[in-house]
């Protein structure tokens, strides 16, 4: 097959968005209330900020080596480059076997989300797993939007990147309505509020912190197709991780202040939403940004693991019809669709 060349089509701003959303997915809906129940308010935010600190770090290098070998395949390229290909070849399968996870997931965590807020749309039962009554219509759902997001990916990474723009919109907002919340009913506080729950507390929580950091790489991954200088790749890295850490710490603290009981909350977040202005529909829209999370992260290590694929069949690891470049959307269209159906045999 033809092999031409990736579009350099992403602007600073696409490439920030494409970060972020990577980290912002679904845990910051239904974990929070796990943080505070562990560390308490204070405890949780400390645990963050060292945790922002430690991936900061690590995004730096990831910023340096990204603007020197601006390359598909991120970390493909950069152990290439100093090991070999015998070296490269098992980095970069470790990395796509998450990205492969992620994908995956998130084509089942979608429908549960969805037919969460929407139980009419919960039927056609199947079987049982692990106690969970699997639904046709639930697994419709997840291949539908699988093909739909390859699709908006075979189109373009520009395309998908706007897309990813206009979903972190619904985040922000959703942040937006938690902090306002606590700042208009600062008077709602409980005087118990749990603060600080020990240092055994804080670890709790830090050690699940890098996971949550997860897919600022996806920007290293599509490095071949940021358009202007290259120091603009390592900036977006750094910029993305802050953003992150950011929400997180605002999400702590808006829930962490809110009136409910942590330990005992369906979903803290959503909850405490609802707590703040007195009204589900808050906790719903929490919910709904949540869903959105799930899809700017799905969308994101789509494009992080089709690069790696490509990288690799670049470099003759594997197959060659794989490093296939669509002749009109420049796209790598074929690692694309292999991903997708991944995911869509998921559910």
């Amino acid at each position: 097959m033809q092999d031409n060349k990736l579009k350099r089509v992403l602007s600073g701003f696409d490439t920030v968005m494409l970060g972020f959303g990577a980290m912002i997915g679904w845990g910051w809906v239904i974990l929070a209330g796990g943080w505070l129940g562990d560390a308490g308010y204070l405890g949780t935010a400390v645990a963050f900020s060292v945790g922002a600190i430690a991936i900061t770090v690590v995004g730096i290098n990831y910023a340096e080596l990204a603007s020197a070998l601006p390359f598909a395949g991120g970390e493909h390229a950069y152990t290439e480059r100093a090991f070999g290909s015998g070296i490269s070849f098992l980095c970069t399968w470790s990395i796509l076997f998450g990205y492969v996870s992620v994908v995956a997931f998130e084509a089942i965590a979608l429908p549960v989300a969805i037919t969460y807020i929407a139980p009419g749309l919960k039927f056609a039962p199947l079987w049982d797993v692990a106690g969970y009554t699997v639904h046709g219509s639930e697994i419709l759902i997840g291949i539908l939007i699988s093909f739909l997001i390859a699709g908006l990916n075979i189109i373009g990474i520009r395309v998908a990147a706007r897309v990813q723009a206009v979903v972190i919109i619904v985040l922000l907002a959703a942040g937006a309505l938690l902090l306002s919340g606590a700042a208009v009913h600062l008077d709602q506080i409980p005087p118990d509020i749990p603060v600080w729950k020990g240092i055994g507390g804080v670890f709790a929580v830090l050690i699940t912190v890098p996971f949550l950091f997860v897919g600022f790489d996806v920007i290293p991954q599509s490095a071949e197709e940021i358009s202007g200088s290259m120091r603009r790749i390592g900036t977006g890295l750094i910029i993305s991780i802050a953003m992150a850490a950011l929400f997180y710490l605002l999400i702590a603290y808006a829930v962490g202040l809110a009136p409910l009981d942590h330990e005992t909350a369906s979903i803290a977040t959503a909850d405490a939403a609802g707590a703040w202005w007195g009204d589900d529909r808050a906790s719903a829209f929490v919910i709904l940004a949540g869903i959105g999370g799930i899809l700017t992260s799905w969308n994101a290590f789509l494009i992080g693991g089709s690069r790696a694929i490509y990288a690799m069949a670049r470099s003759e690891q594997l197959p060659k019809f794989l490093k296939a470049i669509h002749p009109r959307f420049g796209t790598p269209w074929t690692a694309i669709l292999l991903l997708s159906g991944i995911s869509a045999i998921a559910p």
